[in-house]
């Protein structure tokens, strides 16, 4: 069964489409969809056309508990209008899905063969894709999140699989798949 997760943009396909699980990467169509309301719109469409499992990937923005609770309910019964019974989810990357990066940072100092100076580490916090950029800036081996991805082998890549944003969305990936696939690896 084909499964939609809707993200806002390609930056977040990239990191996503490294990060799903190589048993389910077959069954999952990432779509970027530009801006929140762009990609609420899409996963809304999805749900009411296709008739399929959607995820909307979203980045919070922000670290205020209250606001990403407020926003994850919002979207939520937005998408469960549209959705007719049809399995969907809302997965709010705190603050952006680069932070899942900076969960493990030892992976990241490791591949950039750099120390992560602590101002960098504190704007992560609050805004990893910035932090990242700046990350890149200050190294000459990787430059951008292909390369970063490409650099990394498969355990460091299934640390990152449990990071919180990550680990929510495939275990929703995990319930929805297929019932044949299920039974296969039972």
């Amino acid at each position: 069964m084909r499964v939609y997760v809707v993200t806002e943009d390609t930056v977040d396909t990239e990191l996503l489409g490294a990060l799903l699980p190589e048993d389910l990467a077959a069954e999952v169509q990432i779509v970027p969809a530009g801006r929140l309301s762009e990609a609420l719109a899409m996963a809304r469409s999805i749900l009411a056309s296709r008739r399929v499992p959607v995820v909307l990937l979203a980045n919070s923005h922000t670290t205020w508990p209250e606001l990403i609770q407020e926003t994850e309910v919002d979207l939520e019964s937005l998408l469960q209008i549209a959705s007719g019974g049809v399995p969907c989810r809302v997965v709010l990357a705190v603050p952006e899905l680069e932070a899942a990066l900076f969960e493990s940072r030892d992976i990241l100092e490791n591949i950039l063969a750099i120390q992560i100076p602590p101002t960098t580490a504190v704007r992560a916090e609050a805004n990893p894709r910035q932090a990242l950029e700046e990350l890149f800036l200050a190294q000459d081996r990787i430059k951008n999140m292909r390369q970063l991805l490409g650099a990394m082998t498969s355990a460091e890549l299934n640390r990152l699989r449990d990071t919180q944003a990550v680990a929510g969305l495939n275990g929703f990936l995990h319930q929805v798949s297929s019932p044949s696939r299920q039974r296969a690896s039972a």
